[in-house]
């Protein structure tokens, strides 16, 4: 046994005896408890990196499998706007072509080729990809199909019909909700979208309230992060409250809000 081999360790080669030589067995045997404990611990946290390296590579491997999955089909939508423009623009010469004797083009032809400019127009712009939930920030998102809606000059009465086509999930079942009324007014439906996704003044002075640090997020990327919600929470509760620049106005609402249940804060 381990404790007899230690004994005799003792007794022949440290001169050891009695109190002395138990004391020294027992941190004898400790030692090697411990020492086996750590060897135990350092092989988990190897293991534990190793299988960590693992699961990165094979997440880089999938990112970049994606990647290339993204590319490929951005390169077949390039070709089809390409191919569809080239079509376009060779019925627009073809029209062009079939003018009259008289030179003024009949009223058909007219229409034809009034139509294969706005479709030659459409090509040209890039398409917008779908909300995606869990994906995208409806804010950003919403920012984003409004400059891309002015830049290809599309009637703001058309927005929320074009925006309706581009939404999945809860963000859709917010717009089906709407009257019909309200699901052509591009500013209702912005309002009952962001309220739905808790993008109110409310929303983001929780969001400052609650937040922390994310894994990885540096502090000053956390403070750039809880400033933005600041800012938003100030502009809205601005808006909302139709109230000055004053602290003293935001500060009281805040602590309205923190008093209040929700059923209250809602009536």
């Amino acid at each position: 046994m381990e404790v007899e081999r230690l004994a005799k360790v003792g007794a022949q080669s440290l001169s050891l005896s009695g109190e002395e030589l138990r004391k020294w067995i027992d941190e004898t045997l400790k030692k090697d408890r411990e020492e086996k404990e750590a060897e135990i611990e350092r092989k988990k946290e190897t293991n534990r990196l190793l299988n960590e390296e693992i699961h990165l590579r094979e997440a880089q491997r999938e990112a970049d499998r994606e990647a290339r999955e993204a590319q490929r089909e951005a390169d077949r939508e390039a070709a089809d706007q390409k191919m569809l423009i080239l079509e376009k623009e060779a019925e627009l010469l073809r029209l062009r072509n079939a003018v009259p004797s008289n030179g003024e083009p009949s009223p058909r032809s007219e229409d034809r080729l009034g139509g294969a400019r706005s479709a030659v127009g459409q090509a040209k712009a890039p398409k917008l990809p779908d909300f995606k939930e869990g994906r995208d920030d409806m804010e950003s998102y919403l920012l984003r199909f409004e400059r891309f809606a002015s830049a290809n000059c599309w009637p703001r009465e058309n927005w929320a019909v074009h925006l309706s086509a581009l939404l999945s999930g809860k963000a859709l079942d917010t717009f089906s909700r709407l009257s019909e009324d309200e699901s052509t007014d591009y500013d209702v439906v912005k309002r009952a979208l962001l309220k739905r996704y808790n993008l109110t003044s409310e929303g983001f002075n929780l969001k400052f309230r609650s937040s922390r640090p994310e894994l990885g997020e540096r502090m000053s990327q956390f403070k750039t992060r809880l400033e933005s919600y600041l800012d938003r929470w100030m502009e809205l509760s601005e808006r909302d409250l139709g109230s000055s620049e004053h602290w003293k106005d935001l500060m009281l609402y805040e602590q309205l809000l923190n008093s209040c249940g929700r059923d209250l804060r809602l009536s």
